[in-house]
């Protein structure tokens, strides 16, 4: 098969596409923006911190830890013991900043 008969093919593959696009834009551009806006849904939901509280005491950190299995409790209490109320806290996990010579300190449930 010599160079222009692809190129021919190839335009006439490309019209096609065209004409299939043209027929049905309105279509395919929903599905576009359909794909468009849940990508960015799910990229703001990856990035945004779930129930994130700033600022707690050591008694609102404790009432939150209370579910969590016995040994998350007592690795959690001590911490608090040492380093004073956390920094951040979610349901699963509190987080203490620059205490002492660590730069974070994470304990999970």
């Amino acid at each position: 098969m010599g160079k222009a008969t692809r190129l021919q093919e190839g335009s006439v593959y490309l019209l096609a596409l065209l004409n299939y696009f043209f027929k049905h834009k309105k279509r395919i551009m929903k599905q576009i923006l359909s794909a468009a806006v849940i990508i960015m849904l799910a990229s703001f939901t990856a990035c945004s911190p779930t129930n994130r509280l700033s600022s707690v005491t050591t008694n609102e950190a404790k009432g939150i830890i209370s579910g969590w299995p016995a040994k998350s409790q007592e690795v959690a209490s001590t911490i608090m013991a040492k380093y004073g109320s956390p920094n951040e806290v979610t349901g699963t996990m509190l987080v203490w900043h620059n205490n002492g010579p660590w730069k974070k300190t994470i304990i999970h449930m």
